[in-house]
């Protein structure tokens, strides 16, 4: 199993799209184009067609650049002509999208001493505040190096060859250094989204590595961690830094949340299904994805567990598709999708005792049983 696993890692497809078997007299949830999509939960069945897209609209011409853009105008008469005696009767007209490099310029604050003759006193203007003190990089160049390393991701070595073609040289530890101030300046801004976040009442939470660089030893790196924090319906992410994996990053942060937390079977969250104010979900694409690797193992079960989330998933695109929404969306997913979840929780409650725990197929029974409470807790949304 481990090998299947590792040969699927080097050489196989990353997706996990499954399609069951094939019968010319059975209607299928996801074959595209999918004229109509049914779901069968128990004595009911869930029907709606969905149009096909035009993948190929008519070609209306090239689109017209923004009117904000600065325009040159270049007129081109014919050679030959007497401008003055000829006559316009039209024009055409062709525009064509420019660029200029960008330019290094610097600013030059020039403060005068003054000698007043009336009180014989020396007078000059106090010099103007500055968000870096102590350096010589205007806060508009330190805006585009964050913009160009962070949206862009272009790492500061490269910056670097940039602004050395523009004629500036620029070290590495200066540019870090501006990072770094940057970086405590904004510190309030980070703050204030931090409390946004947190202040919706639907969170998916998941940690990941980073390999971060040591300050006291050159080119060494230690293992860090990102917690990763999203509110879906509000499109907001939240990155929390934490040196280790341990219950204390997410203990912190979520001291005070209310709401529902979407995670996966990371034994720190089990620690938040006791929280009043919190109510722990589990992750589908975390329990489908032991199914898809244990079809190897044991191909009947894990596709018919597939299958059964494929319904699930069926369900939540009509959702979307039709527009429901609120108290309507909640009421639907709780007269189709508990149906379906009760069936596969009794099913796999009894096909856990007829496999070994430590296969594949028995380890993806263990990790959805075990969360089975959390999982159904989705379709309170």
């Amino acid at each position: 199993m481990q090998i299947l696993q590792l040969n699927k890692i080097v050489f196989g497809s990353r997706h996990e799209r499954f399609v069951g078997n094939k019968d010319e007299n059975a209607l299928t949830l996801f074959d595209v184009p999918a004229l109509a999509e049914v779901i069968s939960t128990g004595s009911t069945t869930v029907t709606y067609e969905k149009t096909n897209k035009q993948l190929r609209p008519n070609h209306k011409g090239r689109n017209s650049f923004p009117e904000s853009l600065r325009r040159e105008v270049e007129i081109i008469y014919p050679k030959g002509v007497d401008i003055g005696s000829a006559k316009e009767i039209g024009e055409d007209v062709t525009e064509i999208l420019a660029y200029i490099p960008c330019e290094l310029y610097v600013k030059k604050q020039v403060r005068p001493k003054l000698l007043d003759a009336a009180t014989n006193r020396i007078l000059q203007a106090p010099a103007p505040d500055r968000p870096f003190e102590k350096s010589s990089f205007d806060t508009s160049l330190v805006a585009q190096a964050i913009i160009e390393k962070y949206v862009d991701h272009i790492p500061i070595y490269r910056q670097i060859k940039i602004y050395a073609r523009l004629g500036v040289t620029i070290s590495d530890s200066t540019m870090g250094d501006q990072f770094g101030a940057a970086a405590k300046l904004i510190l309030p801004l980070y703050e204030a989204h931090k409390k946004l976040v947190l202040s919706c009442n639907y969170l998916h939470v998941d940690e990941t590595t980073i390999n971060v660089l040591e300050s006291e030893r050159k080119n060494a790196t230690h293992l860090g961690f990102y917690w990763v924090y999203l509110a879906h319906e509000q499109k907001l992410v939240l990155f929390d830094y934490q040196t280790g994996r341990g219950r204390e990053g997410p203990h912190y942060i979520l001291k005070n949340y209310r709401g529902f937390l979407q995670t996966d079977g990371y034994g720190v969250y089990d620690d938040f299904a006791d929280h009043p104010d919190i109510i722990l979900l589990g992750c589908l694409a975390h329990a489908r994805r032991k199914f898809t690797d244990a079809i190897s193992n044991n191909k009947e079960m894990a596709e018919y567990v597939l299958a059964e989330i494929q319904k699930l998933y069926a369900i939540e695109r009509y959702i979307t598709d039709k527009k429901i929404t609120g108290p309507e969306k909640k009421q639907y997913r709780q007269e189709h999708s508990i149906p379906l979840l009760d069936v596969l929780a009794k099913w796999m409650q009894k096909k856990y005792g007829e496999v070994l725990p430590k296969s594949a197929i028995g380890k993806a029974l263990g990790y959805s049983i075990k969360r089975w409470d959390s999982n159904k807790n989705l379709t309170r949304l």
